[in-house]
């Protein structure tokens, strides 16, 4: 899908470029913005489109709240946490 094809898609664009915001915090773990993915959590099942998503191998993507209750991150990170703002 190209982003000049719908205004929604410019939209999650611009969307996107105001929330790009990742944070790494393993090889195998990072914190990003989805912005065009329909991606769900593993966890609760939550819709994560527009959202700040936690990313694990196997595709195991969790939203920052069941994140933090599995334990897999102690805290949302300072630098997510104003771009979330």
């Amino acid at each position: 899908m190209h982003w000049h094809t719908t205004s929604r898609c410019s939209t999650l664009r611009e969307l996107y470029k105001r929330k790009h915001a990742s944070y790494r915090i393993t090889n195998h773990k990072k914190i990003f913005f989805n912005a065009t993915k329909d991606i769900v959590c593993f966890n609760c099942k939550r819709d994560l489109l527009e959202e700040y998503v936690l990313s694990a191998p196997n595709g195991k993507y969790r939203c920052l709240d069941c994140a933090i209750k599995t334990s897999l991150i102690d805290k949302i990170p300072d630098k997510i946490t104003k771009a979330m703002n």
